[in-house]
């Protein structure tokens, strides 16, 4: 599973990076923020915020993006310990490896953004220029799982046919 990179590999690296920063940018500005400003922590599944913090909870985004695309490029390259939805065999190996790897880029890139959409908004929220973020719940958690979902049934179908 091991190859060279393509011109669109580097790029989708290059945005995960991309969004890897933009969830830093809020700390750039965190010191304008008042005294006791509260940053939402929690929106519930309508998008409204149902939980407030400090303006500590604006470092949880860049924490968890970075974790995240470090684990999800460690995982690209060791498709091997993964679960998959059908049984492995020598005849199906490597077009599993390939779905699960074309999954978990799709996952990274979508993380990268969700992150950075988080902060940004909970940002936005916490100096008022956001007035309503309702839809980036919904979108956020379809947007994540839609890749799973869509790799898995891949998976299934094709696995099959290769036993």
């Amino acid at each position: 599973m091991k190859g060279k990179w393509g011109y669109g590999d580097w790029l989708r690296e290059c945005f995960c990076i991309l969004c890897l920063l933009w969830s830093l940018y809020p700390l750039l500005f965190i010191g304008e923020l008042p005294e006791g400003a509260s940053v939402p922590k929690h929106y519930n599944f309508r998008g409204e915020v149902d939980s407030w913090g400090s303006i500590r909870w604006l470092y949880l985004p860049p924490i968890l993006s970075f974790v995240l695309y470090i684990v999800l490029s460690v995982l690209e390259r060791m498709p091997k310990i993964l679960n998959y939805p059908v049984k492995v065999t020598e005849n199906n190996r490597e077009m599993l490896y390939m779905m699960a790897v074309k999954m978990l880029r799709a996952e990274k890139v979508l993380c990268m953004f969700t992150m950075g959409l988080v902060n940004h908004v909970s940002y936005s929220a916490t100096t008022g220029s956001c007035e309503s973020c309702g839809w980036m719940t919904g979108v956020s958690v379809c947007a994540i799982i839609t890749p799973a979902l869509y790799y898995t049934f891949k998976m299934i179908t094709n696995g099959k046919r290769y036993e």
